[in-house]
């Protein structure tokens, strides 16, 4: 640090950006260390801002997630329970209805968790970030969540269509109900998969160049809205 402040002290006489003054040129190395303390400082806010960001979003999954993980289950289980013989051909019908309601419930639940946004109203007051920022974090949980979501969505369509073809009598033969239950439990498997995906998002701190800024604090919230 105090090399490089000489150094940067002896260019800055040489380009005549300061005077050759022995004890102004001395007090460069003290701006290095003030400045590294400062830097040092900033980039401990903004972890703790990332964190506080990361933690309304846990906060603002949770519940879902919980509803989500729950209706996929109930799908899981009961496919299970027919490939072991465990259904009844006389409720096979009761059960291709509870996985289609466990399906179209799961869309509504995706539909929130691919609405979240950050806002600019909630934050505590003493976290402050630009509306640029927060255009930018919603930009990268865009990029993050659009694969997934695509994924996600034609999983659930999937499980639509075979529940449909079920309830309409087009699938009268067993070996086809079969087929249409290996199909549904396949895609609840892969749900499971991209939804643990979707749910570990978080904001790393580096991705967060936060500034002090005068604009309102930000919180994070979702559409109510589907």
């Amino acid at each position: 640090m105090l090399v490089g402040g000489y150094t940067l002290g002896r260019n800055l006489v040489s380009l005549k950006l300061i005077p050759p003054d022995t004890a102004r040129y001395r007090l460069i190395p003290h701006v290095f260390e003030i400045v590294s303390i400062f830097m040092s400082n900033s980039t401990i806010a903004t972890k703790a801002q990332a964190n506080h960001i990361n933690q309304r979003f846990e906060l603002f999954k949770s519940s879902l997630s919980i509803e989500f993980k729950s209706y996929l289950k109930k799908t899981l289980d009961l496919t299970q329970k027919f490939s072991q013989g465990g259904l009844d051909q006389s409720i096979i019908t009761q059960a291709f209805q509870d996985i289609e309601d466990n399906a179209k419930n799961q869309r509504l639940l995706l539909e929130k968790l691919l609405n979240w946004r950050l806002t600019s109203n909630e934050l505590a007051p003493s976290f402050s970030i630009k509306q640029s920022q927060i255009d930018h974090i919603n930009q990268q949980f865009e990029r993050f969540k659009s694969p997934l979501s695509v994924q996600l969505r034609l999983s659930l369509h999937s499980i639509l269509c075979s529940t449909h073809l079920v309830l309409q009598s087009r699938l009268d033969q067993s070996s086809k109900v079969q087929k249409a239950l290996e199909d549904i439990e396949q895609n609840a498997k892969l749900q499971s998969l991209l939804l643990d995906k979707l749910l570990n998002w978080c904001l790393a701190s580096n991705e967060l160049d936060l500034e002090v800024s005068s604009e309102p604090s930000i919180a994070i919230s979702h559409k109510t809205g589907i």
